[in-house]
């Protein structure tokens, strides 16, 4: 039977449950022994103590610990120290902890007066409590990190093992004083800390400083929802002192009532460690049976527990808190009855939320909780004993947040089905359901299409990935259309008019079933592992797109492009092109990626709006890049997953004037208004050099037609402009270091006055450079 239910269970569970049992059975035995030692009036301080300690220091440093884990897990898998991410993670705690002792210290006398009788000490006490926390949640982040269960469990069993011992020494001494117990708090998890450095320290290394945003990105909603949660689960013996102050018995006995009955949340401390980077797993690879799976099997065990808990506790509480802790005699059977069935649901609420976090859905967890703490006070706030307010608060909280977490899951996980599909439109069946990740392949056809059927045939001979591809004819001429359409596993859409290559792409996506977009020209050959080596790395924390190594067709052994990049004028190029692929052998982030080849997640694409139809070709790809970035994504670069491409540079009227016009669509939209100021007289200063190489080249009416569209469609340019601000998270500054103040491209000849406009741009750039906004 023990085996069953550890294999129902993630890896890592047991380490960790062994050393959570320890700081479980520490719990009972501090409260126990304090219960027995102290009068019930410093009994009720020490409680309301405990409660802060574990509401808000679990609710601000848990958060740390997650993240942490989160960033270290990702830099491993890619062979990078978790040194840097230790140091910003330290950072956060400390920032953190400082402003909770600034406050503690600013209202200490006010707290001392209403939570702690008036003893001043307990507020110093608590602030100890909270460093301690701080240290140990950031030092378990990188455990976890690193998979060092082992480790992580150790630190726990420590913590948990000094304070029983010390409480044992003072319940002998007959201290009764709630100072010393209150030291305990401190003490005991700074020890356990002491004991895991170094494993940490030999782990940690090296390696360049980590960005801010890729700690701090979800860092923020995590933490709403992490306090709020523990709001939720401890607010109860703080609100009993609030509404009834003279009540200092209630406020014991629900302290020790709520020990007993929440014994399932140590089981499924044990489960988180290991519970979220498997479900992550899941949700990223698109693997929605093995994300079932693993989401029923953590319900199933936390019901069970939640059911076992509950009906002992109702049965057995009353007495259980008389003889362990010495309670007052004035919770009933009733009382525990309420409390399990609230903790049964907070359980349920734990387990969706992990799911919710595993699917990047951390504004609907937050939301979740928000929801929960409303009900929560609506509850309390009901014209009932002190005592049941407290108790209907506490299970009503948690099953608003259940139904909230509930509604957004069942949500986001509807697919539509087949016959829901468009007219004419076959569903065709994926090779290995579920088995790897699901990739709708999208490629366009216009033209003569040389190499369609040989693009189209490497696409679907594509492993690790199960594809479908979807062939959008924008007007194809060429015969290869008739032989790709009859490929097993594609679907041609033909739309009524072309809309280029951004509408295209737009039109082909939204017929997708794939988890991923994969976008592939009709000129490339991808090889076989390509995809799914790109869509590994697009499925990482933090990224937001993946491109391939696209070679040129003639010579693999060269490049096309590794990532386009981006001049601060607007204007890209291919990165690398005709460069030895040894020179772009390193995975890398770049500042936009190609539109030859790349993967993006379908629900990432759908948030974004796709491509702007607008563009019809050229500089979506930039854009799209930038609008990444700006949420605080990466657009990175796979080096090993090759694409050869029949690249042919050329130029024609259409392509000069979709260049020119998308650049400045992409600087208007898309930089933030104090760029755009800063910026001025380069992007004049460049509007003057792009006319005068037009009369040269002897397509300035181009040129000048570009002008006339923004000019014509300014309603529409300010509207986009408008959405694009209010949806970034990171300002120009942040991403300055991505951009170049040189114009270097391979593929044509240097137009003259190149070195002085470089030079001036460079003196520029080096100027208002650092006056970029970060935020």
């Amino acid at each position: 039977m023990i085996d069953r239910l550890i294999r129902l269970v993630p890896p890592g569970t047991v380490p960790v449950g062994a050393g959570l049992a320890i700081v479980g059975l520490a719990s009972y035995v501090h409260l126990a022994v304090a219960g027995h030692n102290l009068t019930a009036g410093d009994y009720s301080s020490l409680s309301v103590l405990w409660s802060f300690v574990f509401t808000v220091g679990l609710g601000v440093f848990l958060p740390v610990e997650q993240e942490v884990a989160r960033l270290v897990a990702a830099r491993r898998t890619r062979g990078l120290p978790p040194g840097p991410v230790l140091v910003r993670g330290a950072a956060v705690a400390a920032v953190t902890l400082g402003l909770l002792v600034l406050v503690c210290v600013a209202a200490a006398d006010l707290l001392a007066d209403r939570l702690f009788a008036g003893d001043t000490r307990l507020v110093w006490a608590l602030c100890g409590a909270l460093a301690a926390l701080a240290v140990a949640h950031t030092t378990r982040g990188v455990l976890s990190g690193l998979r060092q269960f082992g480790w992580y469990g150790s630190q726990l069993g420590i913590d948990g093992g000094l304070r029983i011992g010390l409480v044992a020494l003072l319940g002998l001494a007959g201290v009764d004083s709630p100072m010393a117990y209150a030291l305990v708090l401190v003490v005991a998890p700074l020890v356990g800390v002491a004991s895991t450095v170094p494993p940490v320290i030999r782990a940690a290394g090296g390696g360049t400083a980590l960005p801010w945003p890729a700690l701090l990105r979800g860092l923020a909603l995590l933490t709403v929802s992490s306090l709020l949660a523990q709001v939720v689960v401890n607010v109860g013996v703080i609100n009993v002192r609030l509404l009834a102050p003279a009540d200092v018995a209630t406020a014991g006995a629900l302290l020790s009532a709520l020990v007993l009955v929440r014994i399932p949340l140590f089981v499924f401390g044990s489960m988180q460690a290991a519970l979220l980077p498997g479900l992550s797993t899941a949700a990223a690879t698109g693997d929605q049976a093995a994300f079932g799976t693993l989401l029923r099997r953590a319900l199933a065990v936390v019901t069970a527990l939640g059911l076992v808990g509950g009906v002992l506790g109702a049965l057995l509480g009353p007495w259980l808190v008389r003889i362990l802790f010495d309670a007052p005699d004035v919770l009933g059977h009733g009382d525990f009855a309420w409390l399990g069935l609230a903790t049964l649901a907070y359980l349920w609420a734990m387990v969706l939320g992990q799911a919710l976090l595993a699917r990047d859905q951390h504004q609907a967890q937050a939301v979740a909780w928000v929801a929960g703490v409303a009900a929560l006070v609506a509850a309390t706030l009901a014209p009932l004993s002190v005592a049941l307010r407290v108790e209907l608060g506490y299970t009503v909280g948690s099953l608003v947040v259940v139904a909230v977490m509930l509604t957004r899951l069942r949500r986001d996980t509807a697919t539509p089905h087949p016959a829901r599909r468009g007219p004419g439109v076959r569903e065709h069946p994926r090779r290995h359901p579920m088995s790897h990740p699901s990739v709708t392949a999208v490629m366009l056809a216009y033209g003569p299409e040389p190499w369609l059927v040989d693009a189209a045939e490497a696409v679907l001979a594509s492993t690790g990935v199960d594809l479908d591809l979807v062939v959008v004819d924008n007007g194809c001429t060429g015969d290869g259309i008739d032989v790709v359409k009859g490929l097993p596993g594609v679907r041609v859409i033909r739309p009524d008019e072309n809309t280029g290559y951004s509408g295209g792409c737009n039109v082909g996506a939204a017929e997708a079933t794939g988890d991923w977009l994969a976008f592939v020209n009709s000129d490339a050959v991808v090889a076989p592992d390509a995809l799914a080596k790109v869509v590994a790395v697009a499925a990482e924390p933090g990224v937001g797109a993946a491109m391939a190594s696209i070679r040129l067709a003639h010579d693999p052994d060269l490049i096309n492009t590794s990532g386009n990049p981006l001049h601060f004028t607007g204007l890209s190029w291919a990165g690398g092109n005709g460069e030895p692929a040894s020179a772009h052998a390193r995975r890398t982030v770049v500042p936009s990626l190609s539109g030859c080849c790349f993967v993006i997640g379908r629900s990432r694409w759908t948030e974004l709006g796709g491509f702007p139809t607008e563009y019809f070709a050229y500089h979506e790809d930039t854009e799209l890049s930038l609008r990444l970035w700006q949420r605080g994504l990466r657009v990175e670069y796979v080096p090993d997953a090759v694409v050869r491409h029949h690249y042919e540079f050329s130029r024609n009227d259409l392509k000069l004037y979709l260049v020119e016009r998308n650049r400045l669509l992409t600087l208007l939209t898309a930089y933030q208004g104090r760029t755009l100021a800063l910026l001025a007289p380069m992007l004049l200063l460049t509007e003057v050099a792009m006319l005068a190489a037009a009369l040269a080249g002897g397509w300035s009416r181009q040129k000048t037609r570009g002008w006339g569209w923004l000019w014509r469609h300014r309603d529409w340019v300010r509207a986009r402009r408008r959405r694009l601000q209010s949806e970034r998270t990171v300002g120009d500054g942040a991403i300055a270091d991505l951009m170049t103040a040189r114009v270097a491209p391979s593929n044509v000849a240097a137009p003259p006055g190149m070195g002085v406009f470089n030079a001036l741009a460079a003196a520029w750039w080096a100027l208002v450079r650092p006056l970029l906004a970060r935020r």
